[in-house]
């Protein structure tokens, strides 16, 4: 069997542990299947009212762009046990 490039990619995702071992995956295995200079890789919740972004984790991207964005704290409605709770959602982290 003929390993394609895309095989390889998604065995090295495997080893994935921390943050930088994500940026050099992108750079080394995702980069030639979808080329790109910059990424942002953004982590949230979907629910009634939208989106909330939880983490934005950059790889060769601008900062200042995401720095010049108004992204404000947001609240999570949902129901518990029939009444409504509101869950803060903290500003996003920006991992650089």
């Amino acid at each position: 069997m003929v390993d394609t490039l895309f095989d390889s990619c998604a065995r090295n995702a495997a080893t994935i542990e921390k943050i930088d071992c994500f940026k050099n995956w992108i750079r080394t295995c995702v980069r030639p299947l979808l080329p790109h200079g910059a990424l942002a890789c953004v982590h949230g919740r979907t629910h009634g009212l939208g989106v909330s972004v939880e983490y934005i984790v950059t790889v060769d991207f601008p900062v200042e762009y995401l720095s010049s964005l108004d992204i404000q704290p947001s609240s999570l409605r949902h129901r518990k046990g029939g009444e409504i709770e509101v869950e803060m959602i903290k500003t996003p982290a920006i991992c650089c």
